[in-house]
């Protein structure tokens, strides 16, 4: 994921994740999450901690966020596969 540096809240909740490593630091922060927003509003997920634009800022006409959140579905395991 190549993104812009951000910066991490002190609560896992309150996290603000622009990076491949703070998106490690979440989930092991969380233990569990999804990946995307759904129904499981007890579970936090990925999407709501990444600081990214919806609308724009990305490589494609999904946006930054939804490539940043879909790219470490697959980055997260490759690159840290004892830490996930």
């Amino acid at each position: 994921m190549h993104l812009a540096l951000g910066s991490l809240g002190l609560g896992s909740r309150s996290m603000k994740v622009k990076t491949l490593e703070e998106a490690l630091k979440f989930v092991q922060s969380v233990g569990l999450c999804t990946l995307f927003s759904g129904k499981a509003k007890a579970v936090p997920s990925l999407w709501d901690a990444v600081d990214l634009p919806e609308d724009g800022g990305g490589r494609t006409k999904w946006g930054a966020k939804v490539e940043a959140v879909w790219a470490c579905k697959n980055e997260l395991p490759e690159t840290y596969p004892d830490e996930i």
